[in-house]
This record gives C-alpha cells, sequence and structure tokens, in this order.
C-alpha cells in the first residue's frame, strides 16, 4: 500500500492506523514488534512520539535503517558484507603491499604513497586509507554493481575507454578491489565471478547479491512491513525491497505533492 502526503501528519495517521491493525490481528502473539523502516534517528523519534499520541501508547515497534534490515534477512551463518567487513580486508592488503618488491604496475604509485609517510604515520595513513576506499567500494556496491561486474571479470567498464584519465585510477582501484575481494574475503587464489563468498562456514552476501537472497526467502520473518519517509535509494535495496514485497505485505508512506497539485502544474 502507498500513502502519498505533503506533511506528516496524514503519514503518521495512515502508520498509526496499519500499526493499530496489526497489533489487534486475531492470533498474533502480544508482543510480536512491527517493523518500521526510517532514514535516520531523527525521523525515529519523530515517528514514535507521532504513533504515541495517536495510539496513546507506542510499544512493540522495532525502528531500523534500511540496511540494519536487510542486513537481518541474511540467514546465519551467512553475513552481509558491509563497509566494515572491507576495512579489515583492504588492512591486509595494504599491509602486504607495502613489503611487496615487486607491486603490479597499476599498484606502484599507491605503494610509494604508503611508504613516503614517516615510519611512525604509516599506520594511521593506512588505517585512513582502508576506510575511505571501503566506503569507496561501498558506495560501487549500492549505485554502481556494473562497475563491480566488469572488476570481477578484470576489464575496465565500457564508459571509462574514451576516459584515459579517469581509466588510470580505475586500474589500480580494480587492482586493489580484486586482491580485498579474492585473496582476503574468499581465501581463494582467483577472483570468483559470484557475489557470495565463503568465510566462517558461511557466506559473505555483497549488496547486489541481497535481491535474490531475499527473493529465495532467506529470512522466516513475513510480518508487515513499514516504510516510513524514506527518500532516494540505491538500486541494489530497492531490488531487494521490491523482492520482499513479493513475500510480505509492504506499505510505504513517502512525502510528495497530491495528485491535483501535479494536475495543475502540468496545465500551467
Amino acid at each position: 500500500m502507498l500513502w502519498i502526503a505533503p506533511a506528516q501528519g496524514p503519514l503518521l495517521d495512515a502508520l498509526a492506523e496499519r500499526v493499530r491493525l496489526a497489533q489487534s490481528e486475531p492470533g498474533r502473539w502480544a508482543f510480536a514488534a512491527v517493523e518500521v523502516l526510517v532514514p535516520s534517528r531523527e525521523v525515529e523519534g519523530l515517528v514514535g512520539e507521532g504513533l504515541a499520541e495517536r495510539l496513546g501508547l507506542a510499544a512493540n515497534l522495532r525502528f531500523s535503517r534500511v540496511r540494519e534490515f536487510l542486513g537481518r534477512q541474511v540467514a546465519a551463518p551467512n553475513r552481509a558484507l558491509g563497509r566494515g567487513e572491507w576495512v579489515g580486508a583492504l588492512l591486509e592488503v595494504l599491509s602486504g603491499l607495502e613489503g611487496e618488491p615487486n607491486p603490479p604496475a597499476d599498484l606502484v604509485t599507491l605503494q610509494s604513497y604508503l611508504a613516503s609517510a614517516p615510519a611512525p604515520q604509516r599506520g594511521r595513513r593506512r588505517v585512513e586509507l582502508a576506510w575511505r576506499l571501503a566506503s569507496c567500494f561501498h558506495r560501487y556496491a549500492l549505485w554502481d554493481p556494473e562497475l563491480l561486474a566488469a572488476w570481477r571479470e578484470d576489464r575496465a567498464p565500457l564508459d571509462l575507454e574514451a576516459h584515459p584519465q579517469s581509466a588510470q585510477w580505475e586500474a589500480w582501484e580494480r587492482s586493489l578491489w580484486r586482491r580485498a575481494w579474492a585473496g582476503v574475503l574468499s581465501e581463494t587464489p582467483s577472483c570468483p565471478p559470484e557475489t557470495t563468498l565463503e568465510a566462517g562456514g558461511g557466506a559473505w552476501i555483497a549488496p547486489d547479491a541481497l535481491p535474490a537472497r531475499v527473493a529465495a526467502g532467506d529470512s522466516e520473518d513475513a510480518g508487515e512491513l513499514q516504510l516510513f519517509g524514506l527518500g532516494s535509494l540505491p538500486p541494489s535495496r530497492v531490488e531487494a525491497l521490491v523482492a520482499l514485497a513479493r513475500t510480505r505485505p509492504v506499505s510505504i508512506y513517502a512525502f510528495g505533492a497530491p495528485g491535483a497539485l501535479w494536475d495543475a502544474a502540468g496545465e500551467a
């Protein structure tokens, strides 16, 4: 179900009614939580206060961000691959690169950058770089899965062929990404084409693999899902939520202009 309104009041009214119906459903466990996805803690507080005002008591609600919720859809011992795992993987790769006698040509500049720091500061430089690259690689996984599909095959994306300056940074990022992906996370000598990596008896589930996992019913939770105030989402997370909507009820509460206003704007 979809509710669109220009202000939070009507959306909170609709959400309160759905929560009331869900919590009064016959046969439902009295303490079963209603899952509400929100974009931030600020919106979480706003929604909690709004529901308390309308229902008299805002209890048995579980607020989550989309990333946290989708991570829970991966059944143990599998784990969702996030920014934190990339930091650890990159730290190992960067540490090994510092002492590598004959690094690949596309990683020579990176090795020189790490070695140029004074000895007491090299550890800090390595950690800072690992965090920045982890954020970068995680962002690619969310927003540009086609790029990572090309990197798994050790090739540059087609749209970089006409841009030699961009191709320079792409080459060393690709080489570093493949080392972290294949050499550390999968613990295999070659880069697998799959987006799941064996680790600790389970599998690492990359962001672009989540839609397939959700569609396969990796989680046993089938309660109604409430999405409140979410703005733009990465394509992989949209696909995962669409897959989820095929297995459980999903209600969306979005800010937007009413249809009559759009009609008037079109006539103008």
